[in-house]
């Protein structure tokens, strides 16, 4: 959808009903030429930018404000930043289902002048306690200091990130793909970018730490951690993860920290999740789903035999054999039908849609 000249749009999502949402499919999005438009969505009125520099400084003005990203963006011509761009959000972005490409933050070279001390973060936002929703990150580059956190997003969220995508390159001592350290909401979002650590640090797929909850995402970049500890969807879980999966390839070259195809160590909760991607390490340190489980708190869980380099079905997490609640399935069962415990009103299956395993009818692969 294209809103022309100086055309408005009113968006209500409730209209005749209730618990309504506003869902971009596939290549929907909404642009606007003018940014004299006017955007209400359920009354609330939004900023409209059409540049990643615009964005930023209005949400430095006003971190309370609502914002949409008015058209897609490549941010090439800005060059690289060198600090986050964004420091804290409290109110809402929305990107209309809209991408910034190219984006680059590199704050290597920065933090080596800062002192031994310092633990500069890399991430588009440094933190949200509000809302970023329909915003996609596409051939992203951060590169992170080797004392800081990294994400392809936000560093600290505490607030909501929904129907987010982040794609590209992300590198540093310990974070995510798309969230480093999560005590909020992130739903129906998705990591593609690459993830790779050089020195001790936890990483993860799509979060690094998770206290919060993890609901109907993936992560599909590989996970390269020559440090530490690392997970296929997040490092380290004391929150809830649900109806989420991760098929990138886990590896390490220590051989005393873990690795595990969805999570690297749980404290938390993990439900109606699975993974498939190749899982490096050792035995006793490594398991199919799940590095290291502190509480065996696992319902329907599920990883990939054929896939994982973890062919023994007792190994679904590193230090329990036989772990409750994960289950190993072989390459064709996985493929075959929704395991047990899947809702098929959130879940789906289907040989021509990722290539074969389930996938999420609220957040279907990219």
């Amino acid at each position: 959808m294209t809103v022309t000249g100086k055309g408005g749009l009113t968006i209500a999502t409730n209209d005749g009903g209730k618990n309504g949402d506003l869902l971009f499919r596939e290549k929907g999005k909404i642009a606007f030429w003018d940014l004299r438009s006017s955007l209400a969505i359920n009354g609330k009125a939004y900023a409209l930018a059409n540049t990643f520099r615009g964005l930023i400084e209005a949400i430095a003005q006003n971190p309370k404000g609502r914002y949409a990203l008015a058209s897609d963006y490549d941010a090439k011509d800005d060059g690289t930043y060198r600090a986050v761009p964004i420091d804290v959000l409290d109110g809402v972005v929305e990107g209309l289902g809209n991408k910034i490409a190219n984006l680059s933050i590199d704050v290597q070279s920065t933090a080596a002048h800062r002192g031994r001390g310092s633990r500069p973060p890399a991430a588009a936002f440094r933190q949200n306690t509000g809302i970023i929703r329909d915003l996609a990150l596409v051939d992203e580059t951060v590169l992170g200091d080797q004392k800081g956190s990294v994400a392809g997003l936000v560093e600290n969220n505490y607030g909501t990130v929904s129907h987010c995508f982040v794609s590209g390159r992300v590198e540093g001592r310990a974070g995510g793909g798309l969230v480093s350290t999560n005590a909020g909401l992130i739903t129906a979002s998705a990591s593609a970018a690459a993830v790779r650590g050089g020195q001790r640090g936890g990483l993860g797929g799509l979060v690094g730490w998770n206290g919060g909850t993890i609901s109907q995402s993936f992560a599909t970049g590989a996970i390269s951690n020559g440090g530490s500890n690392a997970g296929g969807l997040a490092d380290f879980n004391e929150g809830e993860v649900r109806d989420s999966y991760s098929t990138g390839s886990v590896d390490k070259n220590r051989t005393d920290d873990h690795t595990g195809g969805l999570i690297e160590e749980t404290h938390g909760s993990i439900s109606t999740s699975y993974s498939t991607g190749f899982v490096g390490g050792y035995p006793g340190t490594a398991g199919g789903l799940i590095g290291w489980d502190a509480v065996s708190n696992n319902t329907d869980t599920y990883w990939d035999l054929d896939t994982s380099n973890v062919s023994d079905p007792a190994r679904g997490a590193g230090n329990i054999a036989n772990d409750p609640g994960i289950t190993g399935l072989s390459d064709a069962e996985l493929k075959s039908e929704l395991p047990d415990g899947f809702d098929p009103n959130i879940w789906a299956s289907d040989p021509n849609i990722n290539n074969g395993y389930p996938y999420l009818l609220a957040n279907p692969p990219r």
